[in-house]
């Protein structure tokens, strides 16, 4: 019966250290996952506290908008619209530092903050003209 509580407790122990670590792990995920395309999801702002998110709204028709973040620091904005679904495209250049992504565009930098980043999703908050706001983006 003692050796069956020490396997009891030696699991417990075991599988906190486990979850424990998952966690650290999740928080400050590789800078490496940021890298890659990514499709506009989810929108909003932040009311009393609260995030307000919606779907984002693509253009009808046309290819969904998305960023893609390249290894070298480069990055592209994607944006359809119209009814011939013209493409605009806006290049930049990207650092993470931490939980802090700064796109720069035109010597005009951005800094927005990582909320969540998995291997399928990204979620940034950002500040602009004095509020805060909310993308939210999946992996393609």
């Amino acid at each position: 019966m003692k050796n069956l509580k020490s396997l009891v407790l030696l699991f417990l122990v075991a599988t906190v250290s486990l979850v424990s670590c998952n966690k650290d792990d999740d928080a400050t995920p590789a800078a490496a996952a940021l890298e890659g395309k990514w499709q506009y999801s989810k929108q909003g702002t932040i009311v009393n506290g609260q995030e307000v998110l919606v779907d984002y709204d693509h253009a009808t028709g046309c290819t969904k908008d998305y960023i893609e973040f390249l290894s070298a620091g480069v990055f592209k904005e994607h944006s359809f619209f119209g009814t011939s679904c013209e493409e605009d495209i806006f290049t930049g250049t990207w650092v993470r530092n931490g939980s802090t992504v700064t796109a720069t565009v035109d010597g005009e930098a951005s800094p927005a903050e990582i909320l969540e980043l998995t291997s399928t999703t990204l979620k940034i908050k950002y500040s602009l003209e004095g509020g805060f706001y909310i993308n939210v983006y999946t992996k393609i």
